[in-house]
């Protein structure tokens, strides 16, 4: 993972969703109340598929639908974070593609 960091202003912000992120881990929980009513893990809040499927578009962008479908910086970090700890290296490029491609362009470094 470090390896494609390519700038200290990626690391920083790599660094800063981390933290962001393990602040918000609790929200995530693999003993959500509701868990027995769901088929399969896809439908499962608390799980990564479940994430993946109401929150990561085809392309790699996070959405947040409570805001009109928008993306921030933050979830796309969050989204980042959760492909690596779950190993999923496919939609980790995805996310690191999108975010590259269309939050970090700003020529000062700051996303």
């Amino acid at each position: 993972m470090l390896n494609k960091i390519r700038n200290r202003n990626e690391l920083t912000y790599f660094i800063f969703c981390f933290a962001f992120c393990m602040t918000t881990m609790f929200l995530i929980s693999t003993n959500h109340p509701f868990q027995a009513e769901f088929a399969y893990a896809g439908d499962n809040p608390g799980t990564w598929d479940y994430y993946k499927n109401h929150f990561i578009s085809s392309d790699g962008r996070v959405t947040d639908f409570f805001q009109n479908n928008i993306s921030h910086s933050e979830g796309q970090g969050y989204g980042l974070l959760l492909s690596l700890y779950n190993n999923d290296k496919i939609t980790f490029e995805k996310l690191l593609n999108w975010t590259r491609n269309n939050i970090m362009v700003r020529k000062d470094g700051l996303a």
